[in-house]
């Protein structure tokens, strides 16, 4: 496994990108906040930009984080563990990661 591909390595990129989009401090970034109004209030031209610059970075499909199919999605940790998750998956199948 390439160490950017670590969870660790997720969780820095995945916080590192939300506080580029919201423009603050990666520091108020935490992985338990909630990608919501209660939380960091991503609008959803913010979820989209950060769906597809997490697809290109990790050469990985991603649901659309604003559909039904990723309610689940919630929080900065749910990002960073499902992209775990989807590149463990390519990793099994032998796919490029």
């Amino acid at each position: 496994m390439h160490s950017d591909t670590t969870l660790e390595a997720i969780n820095l990129t995945v916080c590192r990108l939300i506080a580029e989009s919201l423009q603050r401090p990666i520091e108020e970034v935490r992985l338990d906040a909630s990608l919501d109004d209660s939380g960091l209030a991503l609008d959803s031209l913010s979820l989209v930009t950060l769906n597809v610059a997490l697809e290109e970075r990790y050469d990985i499909t991603l649901p659309d984080f604003i559909s039904e199919e990723a309610r689940t999605v919630r929080s900065v940790r749910a990002i960073a563990e499902l992209i775990a998750s989807r590149i463990a998956e390519s990793t099994k199948e032998g796919a490029p990661v």
